[in-house]
């Protein structure tokens, strides 16, 4: 129902011409998916990837910033003059390590996140999956 949230899946695609795969396919080098809740005028980017091979590149930038602006569109098209309230990113730091958490959040930082203070336990994905402590949010 696009009055309680509308569902955006953005996908970077390699150029044409370059990086084909089996038979010809494109390879996805990366994906962003996010959800905009019109009621509260509020976003939750759920998942961003980007294949190593495109690592340090620009690709989660770029998704990111696409995701921004269409975000941006979604609230001033449900009236919300100012744009979106509130972004909120679930992001994954600790199975990786202390590098990992360290380059992510940095990376997370650059680009206007900021990690919120409090004990944030991400509901199950599914009935038998356990809640995830390992999970931090950021706004």
């Amino acid at each position: 129902d696009p009055n309680i949230c509308d569902l955006h899946v953005l996908l970077a695609l390699a150029l044409p011409g370059e990086h084909k795969g089996k038979r010809g396919h494109k390879y996805i080098m990366g994906g962003l998916v996010f959800e905009y809740y019109p009621p509260t005028n509020t976003a939750l980017v759920t998942y961003i990837v980007v294949g190593q091979k495109w690592s340090n590149k620009g690709i989660g930038s770029d998704l990111l910033r696409r995701a921004l602006t269409i975000l941006d569109h979604n609230a001033k098209e449900k009236g919300h003059i100012a744009g979106c309230n509130a972004i909120f990113l679930e992001a994954n730091f600790v199975e990786d390590g202390f590098e990992t958490y360290q380059m992510s959040h940095d990376w997370l930082n650059r680009r206007g996140f900021r990690l919120v203070d409090f004990e944030y336990f991400q509901p199950p994905t599914y009935l038998k999956n356990p809640v995830a402590y390992s999970v931090c949010l950021t706004v």
